[in-house]
């Protein structure tokens, strides 16, 4: 008589770590996304300095720089893998807001309005008039992720200061504040839940109480020039790491 073969069942668990090296629990396959294409709607209000040419219907040529800029450093070393910036809609508007004086109600608003003008889109973009964004004098520049009725909105706010300009002493400023508020978006919206720097800042604690991981390090001079660096060096070109690309480009809005 023929003995029967012993079978054996294999969990779903057991398939997983054959398959893809896992040493326990079911966990999310990393997804490889080699072009990542965020979706912005772009708005300036009255004060703005966006350096419009003429007629006005043409776009900013301020905003088409600084786009230009967080293009031109988001990517990796080899060029293999980058992500692109596409102003899918722009347009002037009439809010006559300052950003010194926004309160979290006039943010969400913010949000409110630009669906009005475009819903489909990853995240809004205002120029504003003022300096520095709710009354910190050292944010000249700020991105939000908000509960709006419901929706989770994407929110970057721009001041006059967060621009690059000529003055009698020299160049102020820098072209790549909104590829660093770019950068918190993208992190914001990892789709894993890996939403600090690869490198985080841990040792700067925020008003909140917790460590300022959405920032690079800057215990270093290299450190201290990075693009997600706590500040932008004025007059330089920041520098941006393979890993800060590779974990941009996990965004939720490059997956789906």
């Amino acid at each position: 008589m023929d003995k029967q073969k012993k079978q054996i069942k294999i969990s779903q668990e057991d398939e997983l770590k054959i398959a893809y090296g896992y040493s326990g629990g079911i966990k999310k396959r990393r997804h490889v996304v080699r072009l990542g294409k965020l979706l912005v709607a772009g708005f300036w209000d009255h004060g703005a300095i966006v350096e419009p040419t003429i007629p006005i219907e043409i776009f900013p040529t301020r905003i088409k720089r600084e786009l230009k800029a967080a293009e031109n450093i988001w990517h990796t070393k080899d060029g293999e893998r980058k992500i692109n910036f596409i102003m899918v809609y722009f347009n002037p508007v009439d809010i006559f807001k300052n950003a010194e004086t926004l309160t979290n109600s006039d943010i969400d608003d913010l949000i409110r309005i630009g669906r009005q003008h475009y819903k489909d889109v990853d995240v809004y973009l205002f120029y504003l008039n003022g300096n520095f964004v709710q009354g910190d004098k050292n944010a000249i520049a700020r991105s939000y992720e908000r509960d709006v009725d419901g929706t989770q909105g994407h929110l970057i706010i721009m001041t006059n200061d967060a621009r690059q300009r000529v003055t009698p002493t020299g160049v102020e400023g820098n072209d790549y504040f909104l590829a660093h508020e770019f950068g918190h978006i993208m992190y914001f919206t990892n789709y894993y839940g890996d939403k600090s720097d690869p490198k985080p800042n841990k040792d700067h604690i925020n008003k909140d109480g917790k460590p300022d991981y959405g920032h690079h390090d800057d215990n270093t001079p290299e450190d201290r020039n990075n693009l997600m660096a706590p500040s932008i060096t004025l007059g330089t070109t920041p520098t941006i790491t393979d890993e800060q690309v590779l974990r941009a480009l996990e965004c939720r809005f490059f997956i789906f």
